[in-house]
Protein backbone atom coordinates (compact mmCIF):
# COMPACT_ATOMS: atom_id res chain seq x y z
CA UNK A 1 0.00 0.00 0.00
CA UNK A 2 3.07 2.47 0.83
CA UNK A 3 4.36 1.48 -2.08
CA UNK A 4 1.53 2.19 -4.15
CA UNK A 5 0.96 5.94 -2.56
CA UNK A 6 4.48 6.65 -3.56
CA UNK A 7 4.50 5.57 -7.42
CA UNK A 8 0.65 7.47 -7.44
CA UNK A 9 3.02 10.68 -5.77
CA UNK A 10 5.57 10.51 -8.46
CA UNK A 11 3.10 10.22 -11.46
CA UNK A 12 1.22 12.82 -10.18
CA UNK A 13 4.77 15.06 -9.77
CA UNK A 14 5.95 13.83 -12.56
CA UNK A 15 2.61 15.01 -14.75
CA UNK A 16 2.79 18.52 -12.97
CA UNK A 17 6.38 19.53 -14.10
CA UNK A 18 5.23 17.93 -17.78
CA UNK A 19 2.88 20.68 -17.30
CA UNK A 20 5.36 23.06 -16.15
CA UNK A 21 8.05 22.43 -18.92
CA UNK A 22 4.94 22.41 -21.64
CA UNK A 23 4.37 26.24 -20.77
CA UNK A 24 5.64 28.19 -22.97
CA UNK A 25 7.52 31.06 -20.85
CA UNK A 26 9.38 33.72 -22.64
CA UNK A 27 12.88 33.05 -22.88
CA UNK A 28 15.52 34.64 -20.39
CA UNK A 29 17.67 37.47 -22.10
CA UNK A 30 21.21 36.60 -21.87
CA UNK A 31 21.21 40.78 -20.22
CA UNK A 32 19.16 42.59 -18.29
CA UNK A 33 16.59 44.09 -20.83
CA UNK A 34 13.70 46.72 -19.84
CA UNK A 35 10.60 46.27 -21.99
CA UNK A 36 10.04 42.80 -23.98
CA UNK A 37 7.06 43.31 -26.26
CA UNK A 38 5.77 39.60 -27.64
CA UNK A 39 2.39 40.60 -28.34
CA UNK A 40 3.21 43.80 -30.79
CA UNK A 41 1.32 46.31 -28.77
CA UNK A 42 4.26 48.76 -28.99
CA UNK A 43 5.82 50.35 -31.84
CA UNK A 44 9.58 50.52 -32.06
CA UNK A 45 9.86 54.42 -30.82
CA UNK A 46 7.59 53.84 -27.82
CA UNK A 47 9.12 50.27 -26.70
CA UNK A 48 13.24 52.11 -27.64
CA UNK A 49 11.61 55.47 -25.45
CA UNK A 50 10.55 53.21 -22.34
CA UNK A 51 13.33 50.84 -22.37
CA UNK A 52 15.83 53.79 -22.64
CA UNK A 53 13.81 55.08 -19.31
CA UNK A 54 13.95 51.83 -17.68
CA UNK A 55 17.60 51.10 -18.23
CA UNK A 56 18.46 54.80 -17.34
CA UNK A 57 17.06 54.31 -13.93
CA UNK A 58 18.83 50.94 -13.36
CA UNK A 59 22.37 52.45 -13.87
CA UNK A 60 21.48 54.72 -11.75
CA UNK A 61 19.71 53.07 -8.65
CA UNK A 62 20.36 49.45 -9.75
CA UNK A 63 16.62 48.72 -9.47
CA UNK A 64 15.43 46.64 -12.43
CA UNK A 65 11.91 47.25 -13.76
CA UNK A 66 10.36 45.24 -16.45
CA UNK A 67 8.37 45.52 -18.81
CA UNK A 68 6.88 42.12 -20.27
CA UNK A 69 3.90 41.63 -23.00
CA UNK A 70 2.72 38.74 -24.14
CA UNK A 71 -0.32 37.69 -26.45
CA UNK A 72 -1.65 34.54 -24.08
CA UNK A 73 -1.16 33.20 -20.82
CA UNK A 74 -2.03 29.84 -22.09
CA UNK A 75 -4.24 28.83 -19.77
CA UNK A 76 -2.40 29.57 -17.10
CA UNK A 77 -3.20 32.22 -13.88
CA UNK A 78 -1.72 35.88 -14.17
CA UNK A 79 0.09 35.43 -10.84
CA UNK A 80 1.62 32.01 -11.50
CA UNK A 81 2.73 33.42 -14.89
CA UNK A 82 4.20 36.24 -13.32
CA UNK A 83 6.17 34.73 -10.80
CA UNK A 84 7.25 31.68 -12.90
CA UNK A 85 8.97 35.09 -15.55
CA UNK A 86 9.99 36.26 -12.41
CA UNK A 87 11.83 33.99 -10.85
CA UNK A 88 13.37 32.24 -14.12
CA UNK A 89 14.99 35.51 -15.56
CA UNK A 90 15.93 36.22 -11.86
CA UNK A 91 14.46 40.33 -12.03
CA UNK A 92 16.53 42.42 -9.81
CA UNK A 93 20.20 41.67 -7.63
CA UNK A 94 20.50 38.51 -6.33
CA UNK A 95 21.76 40.38 -2.50
CA UNK A 96 19.04 43.55 -2.74
CA UNK A 97 15.86 41.53 -4.55
CA UNK A 98 15.25 44.47 -5.97
CA UNK A 99 13.66 44.01 -8.95
CA UNK A 100 9.50 44.78 -10.36
CA UNK A 101 8.01 42.80 -13.05
CA UNK A 102 4.84 44.30 -14.90
CA UNK A 103 3.29 41.75 -17.35
CA UNK A 104 0.74 42.19 -19.77
CA UNK A 105 -1.81 39.38 -21.21
CA UNK A 106 -3.32 40.98 -24.47
CA UNK A 107 -5.70 38.07 -24.89
CA UNK A 108 -7.00 37.77 -21.43
CA UNK A 109 -7.13 41.31 -20.66
CA UNK A 110 -4.99 40.48 -17.65
CA UNK A 111 -2.17 42.92 -15.74
CA UNK A 112 0.24 41.86 -12.58
CA UNK A 113 2.80 43.78 -10.97
CA UNK A 114 5.23 41.07 -9.01
CA UNK A 115 7.66 43.20 -6.67
CA UNK A 116 10.99 41.84 -5.12
CA UNK A 117 10.88 41.04 -1.62
CA UNK A 118 13.30 44.45 -1.46
CA UNK A 119 10.90 46.87 -2.86
CA UNK A 120 7.89 45.40 -0.94
CA UNK A 121 8.03 48.11 1.70
CA UNK A 122 8.44 51.11 -1.02
CA UNK A 123 5.57 49.55 -3.49
CA UNK A 124 3.04 48.01 -1.04
CA UNK A 125 0.32 45.91 -2.67
CA UNK A 126 -2.37 48.91 -1.93
CA UNK A 127 -0.36 50.86 -4.28
CA UNK A 128 0.30 48.46 -7.08
CA UNK A 129 -3.38 47.52 -7.53
CA UNK A 130 -4.00 51.19 -7.74
CA UNK A 131 -1.37 51.84 -10.73
CA UNK A 132 -3.57 48.97 -12.35
CA UNK A 133 -6.77 50.49 -11.70
CA UNK A 134 -6.15 54.50 -11.96
CA UNK A 135 -3.13 54.35 -14.78
CA UNK A 136 -3.49 51.19 -16.60
CA UNK A 137 -6.87 50.13 -16.90
CA UNK A 138 -7.96 53.34 -18.66
CA UNK A 139 -5.29 53.80 -20.92
CA UNK A 140 -5.37 50.03 -22.25
CA UNK A 141 -9.02 50.30 -22.68
CA UNK A 142 -8.56 53.06 -25.60
CA UNK A 143 -5.85 50.83 -26.62
CA UNK A 144 -3.08 53.61 -25.26
CA UNK A 145 -0.58 50.56 -23.75
CA UNK A 146 2.67 53.05 -24.59
CA UNK A 147 1.14 55.72 -22.72
CA UNK A 148 -0.31 53.39 -19.97
CA UNK A 149 2.77 51.97 -19.30
CA UNK A 150 5.02 54.90 -19.67
CA UNK A 151 2.60 56.72 -17.59
CA UNK A 152 2.67 53.65 -14.63
CA UNK A 153 6.53 53.59 -14.63
CA UNK A 154 6.71 57.09 -13.84
CA UNK A 155 4.40 57.01 -10.81
CA UNK A 156 6.63 53.72 -9.41
CA UNK A 157 9.76 55.30 -10.49
CA UNK A 158 8.54 58.45 -8.08
CA UNK A 159 7.24 56.27 -5.48
CA UNK A 160 10.61 54.38 -4.69
CA UNK A 161 12.12 57.86 -4.98
CA UNK A 162 10.23 59.04 -1.97
CA UNK A 163 8.40 61.39 -3.81
CA UNK A 164 4.26 62.15 -3.14
CA UNK A 165 2.79 60.18 -5.89
CA UNK A 166 -0.86 61.67 -6.91
CA UNK A 167 -3.01 59.71 -9.07
CA UNK A 168 -5.58 61.52 -11.23
CA UNK A 169 -9.03 60.94 -9.28
CA UNK A 170 -7.78 63.21 -6.82
CA UNK A 171 -7.52 65.86 -8.75
CA UNK A 172 -11.07 65.86 -10.52
CA UNK A 173 -10.80 69.10 -12.47
CA UNK A 174 -7.59 69.64 -14.61
CA UNK A 175 -8.02 73.95 -14.52
CA UNK A 176 -4.89 76.00 -13.87
CA UNK A 177 -4.87 78.38 -10.89
CA UNK A 178 -5.63 80.94 -13.39
CA UNK A 179 -8.32 79.69 -14.96
CA UNK A 180 -9.99 78.50 -11.33
CA UNK A 181 -9.84 82.03 -9.91
CA UNK A 182 -11.44 83.49 -13.15
CA UNK A 183 -14.31 81.09 -12.63
CA UNK A 184 -14.70 82.03 -9.41
CA UNK A 185 -15.01 85.50 -9.65
CA UNK A 186 -17.51 84.91 -12.99
CA UNK A 187 -19.87 83.24 -9.84
CA UNK A 188 -19.39 85.42 -7.12
CA UNK A 189 -20.49 88.00 -9.58
CA UNK A 190 -23.78 85.99 -10.71
CA UNK A 191 -24.37 85.62 -6.55
CA UNK A 192 -23.81 89.43 -6.04
CA UNK A 193 -26.10 89.80 -9.30
CA UNK A 194 -28.41 87.80 -7.50
CA UNK A 195 -28.61 88.90 -4.42
CA UNK A 196 -28.95 93.20 -5.62
CA UNK A 197 -31.89 91.94 -7.73
CA UNK A 198 -33.44 90.01 -4.53
CA UNK A 199 -33.23 92.88 -2.66
CA UNK A 200 -34.46 95.73 -5.18
CA UNK A 201 -37.13 93.48 -5.76
CA UNK A 202 -38.70 92.86 -2.20
CA UNK A 203 -37.67 96.71 -1.76
CA UNK A 204 -40.04 97.71 -4.44
CA UNK A 205 -43.05 95.33 -3.47
CA UNK A 206 -43.20 96.24 0.07
CA UNK A 207 -45.98 98.63 1.65
CA UNK A 208 -43.65 100.81 2.55
CA UNK A 209 -42.66 101.74 -1.42
CA UNK A 210 -39.09 102.17 -2.44
CA UNK A 211 -37.41 103.75 0.25
CA UNK A 212 -34.33 104.24 2.30
CA UNK A 213 -35.21 102.71 5.47
CA UNK A 214 -37.09 99.90 3.14
CA UNK A 215 -34.15 99.19 1.24
CA UNK A 216 -32.12 99.01 4.36
CA UNK A 217 -34.07 96.95 6.11
CA UNK A 218 -34.21 94.14 3.14
CA UNK A 219 -31.34 93.92 2.37
CA UNK A 220 -30.64 93.16 6.17
CA UNK A 221 -33.13 90.17 5.50
CA UNK A 222 -31.92 89.33 2.12
CA UNK A 223 -28.19 89.07 3.65
CA UNK A 224 -29.37 86.80 6.34
CA UNK A 225 -31.24 84.76 4.14
CA UNK A 226 -28.06 84.31 1.77
CA UNK A 227 -26.08 83.02 5.07
CA UNK A 228 -28.39 80.80 6.31
CA UNK A 229 -30.58 79.09 3.32
CA UNK A 230 -27.53 79.38 0.58
CA UNK A 231 -24.30 79.79 2.23
CA UNK A 232 -24.17 77.70 5.13
CA UNK A 233 -25.93 74.50 2.95
CA UNK A 234 -23.42 75.16 0.14
CA UNK A 235 -20.55 74.84 2.69
CA UNK A 236 -22.08 72.06 4.19
CA UNK A 237 -22.59 70.14 1.21
CA UNK A 238 -19.01 70.99 -0.36
CA UNK A 239 -17.20 69.67 2.90
CA UNK A 240 -19.39 66.45 2.65
CA UNK A 241 -18.03 66.17 -1.35
CA UNK A 242 -14.57 67.02 -0.92
CA UNK A 243 -14.59 64.05 2.40
CA UNK A 244 -16.10 62.16 0.02
CA UNK A 245 -14.00 62.42 -3.35
CA UNK A 246 -10.98 62.00 -0.88
CA UNK A 247 -9.99 65.59 -2.86
CA UNK A 248 -6.47 67.57 -1.48
CA UNK A 249 -6.62 70.55 0.63
CA UNK A 250 -6.74 72.88 -2.90
CA UNK A 251 -8.96 76.01 -2.14
CA UNK A 252 -9.75 76.99 -5.34
CA UNK A 253 -11.29 73.78 -6.02
CA UNK A 254 -13.53 73.73 -2.76
CA UNK A 255 -14.67 77.61 -3.32
CA UNK A 256 -15.73 76.17 -7.06
CA UNK A 257 -17.58 73.45 -5.60
CA UNK A 258 -19.34 75.48 -3.03
CA UNK A 259 -20.49 78.59 -5.71
CA UNK A 260 -22.01 75.63 -7.75
CA UNK A 261 -23.97 73.88 -5.01
CA UNK A 262 -24.83 77.98 -3.98
CA UNK A 263 -26.26 78.53 -7.81
CA UNK A 264 -28.04 75.06 -7.62
CA UNK A 265 -29.77 76.04 -4.18
CA UNK A 266 -30.30 79.77 -5.49
CA UNK A 267 -32.29 78.63 -8.47
CA UNK A 268 -34.28 76.12 -5.85
CA UNK A 269 -35.30 78.83 -3.68
CA UNK A 270 -36.14 81.44 -6.54
CA UNK A 271 -38.28 78.03 -8.29
CA UNK A 272 -40.15 78.27 -4.78
CA UNK A 273 -40.82 81.76 -4.75
CA UNK A 274 -41.99 81.83 -7.80
CA UNK A 275 -44.94 79.27 -7.01
CA UNK A 276 -45.60 80.67 -3.45
CA UNK A 277 -45.97 84.56 -5.34
CA UNK A 278 -48.18 82.89 -8.18
CA UNK A 279 -49.90 81.25 -5.85
CA UNK A 280 -50.75 84.34 -3.86
CA UNK A 281 -51.32 86.54 -6.92
CA UNK A 282 -54.16 83.59 -8.12
CA UNK A 283 -55.57 83.50 -4.54
CA UNK A 284 -56.17 87.00 -4.37
CA UNK A 285 -57.40 87.68 -7.83
CA UNK A 286 -60.25 85.03 -6.72
CA UNK A 287 -60.83 86.43 -4.03
CA UNK A 288 -61.95 90.12 -5.94
CA UNK A 289 -63.71 87.94 -8.32
CA UNK A 290 -66.98 88.80 -6.88
CA UNK A 291 -66.85 92.34 -6.93
CA UNK A 292 -66.16 92.51 -10.20
CA UNK A 293 -69.29 90.68 -11.34
CA UNK A 294 -71.33 93.67 -11.53
CA UNK A 295 -69.38 95.97 -13.71
CA UNK A 296 -68.35 92.68 -16.05
CA UNK A 297 -72.45 92.31 -16.44
CA UNK A 298 -73.38 95.89 -17.04
CA UNK A 299 -70.48 95.84 -19.53
CA UNK A 300 -71.70 92.41 -21.00
CA UNK A 301 -74.95 94.01 -21.31
CA UNK A 302 -73.57 97.37 -23.00
CA UNK A 303 -71.47 95.85 -25.79
CA UNK A 304 -71.72 93.01 -28.29
CA UNK A 305 -68.22 92.09 -28.70
CA UNK A 306 -66.89 88.45 -28.79
CA UNK A 307 -66.37 88.58 -25.16
CA UNK A 308 -69.88 88.06 -24.58
CA UNK A 309 -69.53 84.11 -24.62
CA UNK A 310 -67.99 84.25 -21.18
CA UNK A 311 -70.01 84.07 -18.10
CA UNK A 312 -67.63 86.38 -15.91
CA UNK A 313 -65.00 88.75 -17.08
CA UNK A 314 -62.36 87.44 -14.22
CA UNK A 315 -62.47 84.38 -15.81
CA UNK A 316 -60.74 86.00 -18.96
CA UNK A 317 -57.58 86.12 -16.82
CA UNK A 318 -54.21 87.47 -18.56
CA UNK A 319 -52.59 85.79 -15.43
CA UNK A 320 -50.29 83.10 -15.28
CA UNK A 321 -50.62 79.63 -13.37
CA UNK A 322 -53.88 78.67 -14.70
CA UNK A 323 -53.14 76.48 -18.01
CA UNK A 324 -52.65 73.17 -18.18
CA UNK A 325 -49.96 70.61 -19.67
CA UNK A 326 -50.52 66.56 -20.08
CA UNK A 327 -46.79 65.91 -19.80
CA UNK A 328 -45.36 66.81 -23.27
CA UNK A 329 -41.49 68.08 -23.33
CA UNK A 330 -38.11 66.56 -22.88
CA UNK A 331 -35.73 66.25 -20.24
CA UNK A 332 -31.72 66.37 -21.07
CA UNK A 333 -28.93 65.53 -18.59
CA UNK A 334 -24.78 66.13 -19.19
Amino acid sequence: MIRFIGILFLLICYTNSNSLLAQNYPVAPGRYTAVTDLAGLLNYTEETQLSSKLKDYFDSTSNQLVVVLIQSLEGASVEDYAQQVFQSWGIGQKDKNNGLLLLIANKEHKIRIQVGYGLEAALPDAFCNQIITDVLQPHFRKNNYAKGCDKAMDMIIGKLKGENVIFEKTAPINLSQDQFDNLNRSLYTLLMTALLVIIVFETARSEKGFGFLSLIINAIMSIIFFAFALILPAGLLTALTVWMIGGEANSSFNTLIAYVFAIIIMGLWITIGWKAYMAFINADSSGSSGGSSNYSSSYRDSSSSSYSDYSDYSDYSDSFGGGSSGGGGASGGW
